[in-house]
Parts: C-alpha cells; structure tokens; sequence
C-alpha cells in the first residue's frame, strides 16, 4: 500500500547519454517523484499528496496541485531557481503545464492555476501491469513527447522505452 514511483532506466539512461539533462534537472525529477499523483503524474501539494483522508462519494475532494512556489518549498531552491528548471524542463518535454479555468492567489498575486505533469517516459507513477494503467489523458498528451531527441552528434536518437 506503499505509494510508488517508477524510473524509466533506459530512457533516463538515454538522456544521460546525451546530456539531455543537466544536473539541476535531474536533482529537479529525482526529488519531485515523491509528489507524483497515481495514475496521472500530476505533481501534488505535499499536505494532499501524503494525507490519509478517506475519499467517499459525498465528501470527494480532488487534491490539490502544487504551484511553482509549493514545488520550490518541497525541493529546497527558491522560487525563481524552480521556475527556471520548470520551463526548461517543459521546453526539453519532461514537463507539461496544461493552464486552468479561473485564477487563484499566489503571494498576493492572481494568477492562472497551472497543473504540473511529469512526462511518464522518464517517470511513472502508476500500477504495475502488462499494459500501461495510466490515465487517458496524460497519455495524450505525452504520446508524441520526446520524439526529436538528437546525441551531442546531431544525430536523431529515440527512446528505447515506448508504452503508448
């Protein structure tokens, strides 16, 4: 009953390779795996992520999201370091920030609620099974994730490890 995360080792072991990831990005991936919602990889609030609170029809709340600052907070950098790594990582396709409807407050500041997902190609967070047991639409839209990688050579590479 232990939550679990799950390495890709021969897609991560391909970006090492070819030096897809800095350092910063890879300490980024390896402390924010512990966040990762089951089945959809959204990254979680630290309070939702590890509360014990018992989910019924009438009472369901859906956990929340954590923002850039929540994420900054849970892995030790400050908030301008994570931003950085963030949308680095979004433009490299590790992650992906989907925008959501309405806006909240942030530090004083309204801004448009952002959903954080990290790519199931490098990490998953979901059952082990012969086939993928990944939410829908996460797989949607990372299906064609990742497919442009190219070596230090400028030579097209591809992920060894492809579910869907």
């Amino acid at each position: 009953g232990e939550p679990f995360s799950q390495n890709m080792h021969r897609n991560i072991d391909l970006l090492v390779q070819i030096d897809y990831l800095t350092q910063a990005e890879e300490s980024f991936l390896f402390r924010v795996q512990n966040y990762l919602e089951f089945k959809t990889n959204v990254i979680l609030c630290r309070e939702d992520k590890f509360s014990k609170k018992k989910k019924t029809d009438e009472s369901f709340t859906l956990a929340k999201a954590a923002t850039v600052s929540d994420i900054a907070d849970m892995i030790g950098k400050s908030r301008r370091q994570t931003t950085e790594i963030m949308n680095n990582l979004r433009d490299k396709e590790i992650l992906l920030n989907p925008e959501g409807a309405g806006l909240i407050t942030e530090n004083g500041r309204s801004v448009s609620p952002r959903t954080w997902i990290v790519n199931p190609y490098v990490i998953i967070c979901a059952p082990r099974a012969r086939s993928v047991e990944l939410d829908g639409l996460t797989m949607r839209l990372f299906q064609h994730s990742l497919k442009r990688l190219k070596d230090q050579n400028g030579k097209k590479v591809t992920l060894p490890a492809r579910f869907f």
